[in-house]
């Protein structure tokens, strides 16, 4: 057994890793709004209530398990405690742990949206062990967490999924400087900050996703 400094050790790891990467707000932010793109109509169910802290949860434990897959690539960047070897492993274990938890938790629920994650789990990390460090790919493989949200909220696989993960590529495309195709390189308007841009961007897909289900 682990003893209680040793723990206090573990959170403080945590508590760090949260306070240096985690804006809590905007997390919140997302969960609502791939819930949101989850549905098929206006009527919210106690389904789409009770999901919002498991969707939250599982955006949390994705962000962690991304960062600790660049650990090596972000060595020497500001506010990255998981690049510290003994911190990462502690770190390590709360990203497994996690995991877990999710899939209990569902398990007890749902068991076929369970396996669904577990699925999903198995094969990102496959994806991560083989294409992370290739090319550009590890730009993209966190982006497949979003519209996996939408699709095991709603087990609808159609042209919604694609239109999903499009549209996060695109608010990376304007938000993040070292995304590939970053499109704001050359703006320089002082009407609108580009800070505001991607999360324009993202309103107007989720007001469009909106309209086509009123119609």
């Amino acid at each position: 057994m682990h003893s209680p400094v040793k723990l206090r050790l573990y959170m403080n790891s945590l508590g760090t890793y949260f306070n240096q990467r985690v804006n809590i707000r905007l997390w919140i932010v997302v969960a609502a709004v791939l819930i949101a793109l989850s549905l098929n109509d206006f009527s919210i169910s106690s389904f789409e209530l009770f999901s919002f802290p498991f969707v939250l949860f599982f955006l949390l434990t994705l962000r962690l398990y991304d960062d600790l897959a660049s650990s090596k690539i972000d060595q020497g960047k500001e506010n990255r405690s998981y690049t510290n070897r003994g911190t990462k492993k502690e770190l390590q274990l709360y990203s497994v742990l996690a995991q877990l938890i999710l899939l209990l938790t569902l398990a007890m629920f749902d068991i076929k949206r369970a396996l669904f994650l577990l699925l999903f789990f198995v094969v990102t990390h496959l994806l991560y062990i083989i294409l992370f460090n290739k090319s550009k790919f590890r730009y993209f493989l966190p982006l497949l967490k979003y519209p996996f949200v939408v699709y095991l909220l709603n087990f609808d696989f159609s042209v919604r999924i694609l239109g999903v993960y499009i549209a996060f590529i695109v608010f990376e495309m304007l938000e993040d400087q070292l995304f590939p195709g970053y499109l704001l390189s050359k703006y320089n308007s002082t009407k609108l900050n580009k800070k505001f841009i991607p999360y324009l961007f993202i309103l107007f897909f989720l007001i469009t996703h909106l309209i086509i289900i009123l119609s």
